[in-house]
C-alpha cells in the first residue's frame, strides 16, 4: 500500500472509531454484506478480541497510529523543471 492510501485508511479508521461501536459496527456488517470474504471478518474480529487486551495495546503504544511524515515539496523557479 502506498503511503498515500495508508494516510487514508488511518484517517477514516480514526473517524469511524471516533463514532463509536454502533457506527463501527453497522460499517463493517454492510463490508461483510457486500464482500465475498466478509463472512471472515467475524473469525478475524473474534480473534483479535480475545488475544489482545486493551490494557497491553495501551501500554505497547499500539492503540494510535505513528505520527505521520510528510515531505515539502518545493516546485522548481525554472519553466522546464531543470
Amino acid at each position: 500500500m502506498n503511503a498515500l492510501s495508508q494516510m487514508r485508511w488511518h484517517r477514516a479508521a480514526a473517524r469511524l472509531h471516533a463514532l463509536g461501536a454502533r457506527a463501527f459496527a453497522e460499517a463493517v456488517a454492510e463490508v461483510a454484506q457486500t464482500h465475498p470474504a466478509g463472512a471472515d471478518l467475524l473469525a478475524v474480529f473474534e480473534t483479535y478480541g480475545s488475544r489482545l487486551g486493551a490494557d497491553m495495546i495501551r501500554a505497547a503504544g499500539a492503540d494510535r497510529f505513528p505520527p505521520r511524515l510528510l515531505a515539502v515539496v518545493v516546485p522548481s523557479d525554472s519553466e522546464d523543471g531543470a
